[in-house]
């Protein structure tokens, strides 16, 4: 699938990715990132936080956009070191989830 993924820079010297796709954010492009597509559902950042935590991944920042005439959701979610693939894959498998990968920025 492709991704649409618009940065600026900001105060000369401090890049941002600002926009994926429809959902407009604003996150620091650094280091192991999770980006995540949800259906916009009360549990769900509360759900991903809590299976970071038993991985014993810290979230360094997380930033969230919303589509509301989709109810969508996206967060870029900048973690502080590289989680495994069945992290990821119960992260896929959270209720109301539609994607999730992780990037290297």
């Amino acid at each position: 699938a492709v991704r649409l993924i618009e940065g600026a820079i900001f105060h000369g010297n401090q890049p941002r990715i600002v926009r994926v796709d429809d959902f407009m954010l604003e996150a620091i492009p650094e280091g192991p990132t999770l980006l995540l597509h949800n259906h916009d559902q009360a549990g769900v950042v509360g759900t991903v936080g809590s299976i970071l935590g038993e991985a014993g991944i810290n979230i360094s920042r997380m930033q969230l956009g919303l589509v509301p005439e989709r109810q969508e959701a996206a967060m870029l979610v900048n973690v502080d070191s590289i989680p495994s693939e069945s992290v990821v894959e119960r992260l896929r498998n959270v209720p109301h989830m539609i994607t999730a990968k992780l990037l290297e920025l």
